[in-house]
């Protein structure tokens, strides 16, 4: 909490962001998460794990908060939301690249509503930003993406076809959004390839 409130001390901070150790159960495989430039923010390095990031209860509100009929990809979301809104003002967002978290991630008991809960999220986000994502393919095709390998994993197999392919139209420049497309349209493969989370 020390290095939040370092990075919030300046007033004009909105959001900060740190790094973590991620440690992966049963493996004991290490990873370290620090803040990046990407999808939301441009050139602002964000990091929106769980424990990773503080935002001010004023914007927190303005956006709307978390999303509560996700299951999945709750933070993302937000962060989504976030980056809608400094869309159209000034901002200032702090980062570190120091880790002060970590983050264990185990399998355990992790998989049962899985591939449901990850399709029941992206197919909400994808009705509730229609008309944001409509200057936003890209970012449609991700959530078209999820949902489709999640519906794969679930053996709905048409759904699943439907959606990567649409991922495809989308963003086209993403070759792995063809690739995808392509294999969906056996079903035999698609079971090869996205099997049923355990």
């Amino acid at each position: 909490l020390d290095a939040f409130r370092r990075l919030l001390a300046d007033d004009d901070a909105e959001l900060a962001f740190v790094a973590c150790r991620r440690v992966r159960e049963p493996s004991g495989r290490e990873s370290i998460h620090a803040p990046q430039t990407g999808t939301f923010f441009g050139d602002t390095k964000s990091n929106f794990l769980p424990g990773c990031f503080a935002i001010r209860a004023d914007l927190f509100e303005r956006v709307g908060g978390f999303d509560g009929a996700l299951r999945f990809g709750e933070n993302s979301e937000l962060a989504m939301r976030v980056a809608f809104d400094f869309e159209h003002r000034a901002h200032h967002v702090a980062s570190t690249d120091g880790v002060h978290l970590t983050w264990v991630a185990s399998d355990a008991g992790s998989n049962a509503n899985a591939s449901e809960n990850r399709y029941d999220s992206a197919v909400h986000i994808l009705d509730k930003h229609r008309a944001r994502f409509v200057d936003r393919p890209q970012l449609r095709s991700t959530y078209e993406r999820v949902a489709a390998v999640a519906a794969a994993r679930l053996g709905r197999h048409a759904e699943a076809r439907r959606l990567f392919w649409r991922a495809a139209r989308d963003w086209p420049r993403d070759p792995t959004n063809i690739g995808r497309a392509l294999a969906s349209v056996i079903p035999f493969v698609q079971r090869m390839l996205w099997k049923p989370l355990r």
